[in-house]
């Protein structure tokens, strides 16, 4: 059974809007990770609905670019294949703008880490600072470039 992904919108971006591209991201991160039988799920919020959960579940009281929330759930059965929900990706496309400014970055560029930081963070991966040399950053930078280097998007999702 192929891994499974659900994408819900609280706020449109025209770059956000590339569920296939977004897809076929999430097969390589999860194949990279070794994930099989599995499902989550991206939401894409605003800032208000972001602080809101931030403040809830970590304390503090601002916006952030992306939350995850691993599900301790156990596995269900669909079409006789067991599947793992291993949990929810929020993001605030406002606060991944910015930051793409903030770093010269794409937008979309900057929404694939975002999406790949929340999948290692569902896998039990952490990091105490958000310095680049922590093991996780290290990590999930190695592995956005390499999907970058083999997978090119057209100009109109990077705006």
């Amino acid at each position: 059974m192929k891994n499974k992904y659900s994408f819900t919108y609280k706020v449109s971006y025209e770059w956000i809007s590339d569920e296939k591209s977004m897809k076929n991201f999430l097969d390589f991160i999860f194949n990279e990770l070794k994930i099989v039988n599995s499902e989550i799920s991206v939401a894409f919020v605003d800032e208000n609905e972001i602080r809101n959960l931030n403040k809830v579940y970590r304390n503090l009281d601002e916006p952030t670019d992306v939350l995850s929330f691993e599900s301790y759930e156990d596995d269900f059965i669909v079409g006789g294949h067991r599947l793992h929900y291993l949990g929810d990706i929020i993001i605030c496309p406002s606060v991944c703008s910015d930051n793409s400014k903030r770093f010269n970055e794409e937008p979309y560029t900057e929404l694939l880490r975002l999406i790949l930081h929340g999948v290692l963070h569902l896998k039990g991966m952490d990091h105490a600072t958000n310095n680049s040399d922590e093991p996780m950053l290290l990590y999930q930078e190695t592995l956005l470039k390499n999907y970058l280097k083999h997978n090119k998007f057209e100009k109109k999702i990077l705006l």
